[in-house]
């Protein structure tokens, strides 16, 4: 709590959303997105680190509340045989809010 207070200037980050005191940051509405990139679940599935045609390995991405991340550069814990592998390629939103990795929680 005092890191947070030091750096933010805020000492509950999170307490006036959840209380109903702050609205959240709005998400962008996908339709007037000009530019933006979109994945079905089958299309997502193919970034998870797998080796492309060419030897080198796809990026890492996942999914949380509909917006798609590049994790490659996490390839320490995102990579293939690493701790959090089961994440990329998935909608991850369930895991995230709950903590659970197992397969029925990763979409």
């Amino acid at each position: 709590a005092k890191a947070r207070r030091r750096r933010f200037n805020q000492r509950y980050a999170l307490v006036p959303l959840l209380l109903g005191k702050e609205e959240p940051l709005p998400l962008g509405d996908p339709d007037s997105c000009i530019g933006c990139i979109s994945f079905t679940r089958d299309e997502l599935a193919e970034f998870d680190g797998r080796p492309l045609p060419d030897g080198s390995p796809s990026p890492l991405y996942l999914s949380v509340l509909g917006r798609v991340y590049d994790v490659s550069s996490g390839g320490a814990f995102y990579g293939p045989g690493k701790s959090y592998h089961k994440l990329v390629g998935k909608d991850a939103t369930r895991a995230f809010c709950t903590g659970c990795l197992a397969p029925s929680c990763l979409i």
